[in-house]
């Protein structure tokens, strides 16, 4: 039962952070290095949930000193006209968010085997701080994805003071349904290697995408 239960994390997980359409890479590439990704909040389980948040601390070299601008902008193209997009229900709206000013979307994205509705706000003075944030607010999945209640990403980007040098962290956190036929304590156990995993793998297509509009 226990090796069933892994089999179908694994699997379950595998399908919880889907791959966002990739945004347009340019052919610059940059030096760019990441610690260990570390929890933010100890996996747990609540009400029934599997809650997870993992983020990572990047540092990127030789980036343009236009770069929060430039990564701004395509932010802003993408959440509009980015491959996936199925329907912007909302925006864009100025708000502040983070102490910064920002433009909310409020749009829905096809992304196999999901489909989700996000609230996005993308934040920056485009000088010392970009702030780019995901919250699902709906998420309609199937197959195992019918589990995945909440997906969050969290990218904070800005310079380190070193010309060309930008801190960048990555924040993924979910919150997943457990099914039912899988014991509390052993689903959350079972689920810790594969949410690492699945975050390493998200952090790798990301970090390649922000870091060569930085570049640009």
């Amino acid at each position: 039962m226990k090796q069933l239960i892994l089999s179908c994390v694994v699997v379950l997980l595998a399908s919880l952070t889907p791959s966002q359409p990739a945004w347009a890479l340019t052919d610059t590439k940059l030096d760019y290095q990441c610690g260990e990704e570390t929890w933010v909040t100890p996996p747990l389980m609540v009400d029934g949930r599997f809650s997870a948040d993992l983020i990572a601390e990047c540092t990127v070299k030789g980036a343009s000193a236009k770069g929060l601008a430039l990564l701004d902008q395509h932010l802003l193209d993408d959440a509009t006209h980015g491959p996936g997009l199925k329907q912007i229900h909302a925006g864009p709206t100025a708000e502040t968010f983070d102490g910064l000013a920002s433009i909310f979307y409020d749009a829905s994205y096809v992304a196999n085997p999901v489909e989700i509705r996000n609230d996005i706000h993308i934040a920056t003075d485009r000088k010392t701080r970009l702030v780019y944030m995901t919250h699902s607010t709906d998420i309609i999945g199937h197959g195992w994805s019918k589990y995945l209640h909440e997906l969050n990403v969290t990218v904070r980007v800005s310079p380190s003071g070193n010309a060309g040098d930008f801190r960048l962290s990555l924040e993924v956190s979910t919150l997943t349904d457990r099914p039912w036929f899988a014991p509390s304590k052993q689903f959350a156990k079972a689920a810790e290697k594969p949410m690492h995993d699945q975050f390493r793998q998200e952090r790798d297509r990301v970090l390649p995408q922000i870091s060569s509009q930085l570049a640009q």
